[in-house]
C-alpha cells in the first residue's frame, strides 16, 4: 500500500513537470494496485 501512495505522488510530481512521463507511470500504479491486494490474499490463504 505505500508503495501505492509512493507512485501517486510521484504522477502528480511528474505532471506538473511533463505530462507524458507522469502518463507512462499509470500502468505501474495499475498493477501496483491490484498487486497490493494480490499479495494480500495470497498471504492469508497460505497462512
Amino acid at each position: 500500500m505505500i508503495l501505492c501512495h509512493a507512485v501517486t505522488a510521484t504522477v502528480l510530481l511528474f505532471h506538473r513537470i511533463d505530462r507524458r512521463a507522469a502518463a507512462l507511470l499509470l500502468p505501474y500504479l495499475c498493477w501496483a494496485a491490484f498487486a497490493a491486494p494480490l499479495n494480500w490474499w495470497i498471504r492469508v490463504e497460505n497462512g
